[in-house]
């Protein structure tokens, strides 16, 4: 869990992580795979809570479960024994342990819902609204994403990965 304080203000940056930087940071073959590796790190270095919606992790578990089979599946030709379909879930498994070790659920409830349906206009994307009604009900300073179309949506400060990282980088 990261904690502590950020700059001479002492208030601690928090930064509501999407789903995509999330997977991106579990699967090394993906091409944004090291921009979110080096923004987790920085915002672990520079004490910024992380966190992630509650909701997303269904759709994280599912993600990268689907990957780590379809990795597996490469690298076994095309073959997929029960082993490696076992190795691939305890890996997903893991990777779900060690986002929730360096960040918090934010919790959702029915106003939430209201809320992402108020943010229909801005968005038809469901998803999407929820992560907006997460940035709003924790208060983010920045909601870090891959998704354009999210981004230029966000009702708070939205930064690709390289962005943060940058941002995190800065003297406070």
């Amino acid at each position: 869990m990261t904690s502590g304080t950020v700059g001479r203000d002492s208030h601690q940056l928090k930064v509501l992580v999407d789903t995509d930087v999330w997977v991106d940071n579990y699967c090394a073959w993906h091409a944004g795979h090291e921009a979110a590796r080096a923004f987790l790190a920085a915002a672990c270095r520079g004490h910024a809570k992380l966190l992630y919606p509650v909701h997303c992790i269904k759709d994280f578990f599912y993600v990268l479960g689907h990957e780590f089979r379809r990795a597996a599946l490469i690298d076994g030709g095309g073959t997929m024994t029960e082993g490696m379909a076992r190795a691939a879930e305890e890996t997903v498994w893991s990777c779900v342990d060690n986002l929730r070790g360096i960040a918090c659920a934010v919790g959702a409830d029915e106003t939430d819902v209201w809320l992402a349906c108020k943010y229909r206009p801005l968005s038809a994307d469901l998803e999407d609204g929820l992560v907006l009604a997460a940035a709003e009900r924790a208060h983010v300073d920045y909601l870090v994403t891959n998704d354009a179309r999210l981004a230029a949506h966000a009702t708070v400060a939205a930064l690709t990965p390289e962005l943060a990282a940058s941002a995190l980088a800065l003297p406070r």
